[in-house]
């Protein structure tokens, strides 16, 4: 197995689901990072993701917002961008307004809310970041690096079949059974991690990915080596090998992998 590049999923992969990393991956992860490079490919924004991509020692690249952005974790500039557009922002005010549903902007690396209610506690629960709370007018003419919905599952479905109607040129992903991420059309982590591989001259042949939610299909489809968690949703399950379907997250199912390599 000649692998040169590893693409880690955060929540329900590498993080337990008390949050938290094992000793037994990061000490993995310190040996292969010496002649693997691996980055973290996450739904998260790099606020929110900077505390465990420093527990895990990387230094390199990180993919945020479901491949949204791309930055570099050196100068902590912005290597790559695709924004919804300022009018599918507007849409998206609209519709969460008309139908009373939750929803998150985000701009600059900074998460907007017009709503701070149980939603946005659940939210900032799990992501350990705060709101601002603003007046969704103020966001009208300006793009969001990705929007996402938070209701129960059911709502979500009726939601989607809502912005079917009345959006173009958008994807939509669930990233949890409460979350419901809509990004620019052909952008997501898969088309992230293409992007990378293609300016380090490696072949996706020679790549390694993992993850364990619809948000990190195309990315596990995309590479050679694409493992999916074995606490991922059963139908997702159903569209994978049996030998490409791992241990839980809470079971070290990454670590058991990457341990092959050294």
């Amino acid at each position: 197995m000649n692998v040169k590049s590893i693409f880690l999923d955060l929540d329900g992969t590498v993080l337990h689901d008390d949050k938290t990393i094992s000793k037994r991956l990061t000490d993995v992860i310190t040996e292969l990072k010496k002649r693997i490079n691996i980055y973290v490919s996450t739904g998260r924004s790099w606020e929110s993701a900077s505390s465990y991509v420093e527990k895990l020692g990387l230094e390199d690249l990180a993919i945020n917002y479901n491949g949204a952005r791309i930055i570099d974790l050196k100068t902590k500039e912005v290597i790559s961008e695709k924004p919804l557009d300022e009018e599918t922002v507007k849409k998206l005010i609209e519709i969460s307004r008309e139908h009373k549903i939750h929803l998150n902007l985000y701009k600059d690396d900074k998460w907007y809310v017009e709503n701070a209610g149980r939603e946005a506690e659940y939210y900032s629960n799990l992501t350990d970041i705060k709101w601002n709370l603003i007046n969704f007018d103020d966001f009208m003419g300006k793009k969001s690096t990705k929007a996402l919905f938070v209701a129960e599952y059911k709502r979500l479905e009726e939601i989607k079949k809502v912005l079917c109607k009345k959006l173009s040129g958008v994807e939509y992903v669930f990233s949890s059974e409460y979350y419901m991420e809509i990004l620019q059309e052909g952008v997501n982590k898969g088309s992230a991690v293409k992007k990378v591989l293609e300016e380090s001259g490696i072949s996706k042949d020679e790549a390694m990915a993992f993850g364990d939610h619809w948000n990190d299909k195309e990315m596990l489809e995309y590479v050679k080596y694409g493992y999916l968690m074995g606490n991922a949703p059963e139908d997702l399950k159903e569209i994978f090998d049996k030998e490409k379907i791992i241990a839980t997250n809470n079971e070290d199912g990454v670590a058991q992998i990457l341990e092959k390599l050294i």
